[in-house]
């Protein structure tokens, strides 16, 4: 895969990931947005240590390539709330198995 089309996509999932965050509830049910926000930290949380902070870099220069303000700092906390910022060796599961840092399951 090309270091351009790698970049390309961490942007758009980071964009996707917080338009949905940023949703107000008339525009995007809850429910369905909890869901693929759950789904996407499921899958991202199965990463082995090197990928998930190489995707963190390319999370933060995503965001960094924005204009300084709100989305900025929106775009900034995408690694943290997947838990990418962690130590996968370290990070703990809860009862559901859902990563620190995902929206919990319903």
């Amino acid at each position: 895969m090309s270091d351009a089309l790698l970049n390309m996509l961490a942007e758009a999932l980071a964009e996707l990931v917080t338009v949905v965050e940023t949703c107000d509830d008339e525009t995007l049910d809850p429910d369905t947005a909890l869901t693929w926000l759950e789904s996407t930290a499921h899958t991202l949380s199965r990463l082995q240590a090197a990928d998930r902070r190489t995707l963190d870099g390319l999370f933060r220069e995503a965001a960094l390539r924005q204009p300084p303000g709100p989305w900025r700092e929106e775009l900034l906390k995408v690694s943290q709330g997947f838990g990418l910022t962690q130590d996968p060796h370290q990070v703990r599961r809860d009862a559901s198995g859902t990563p620190p840092g995902a929206p919990p399951r319903p």
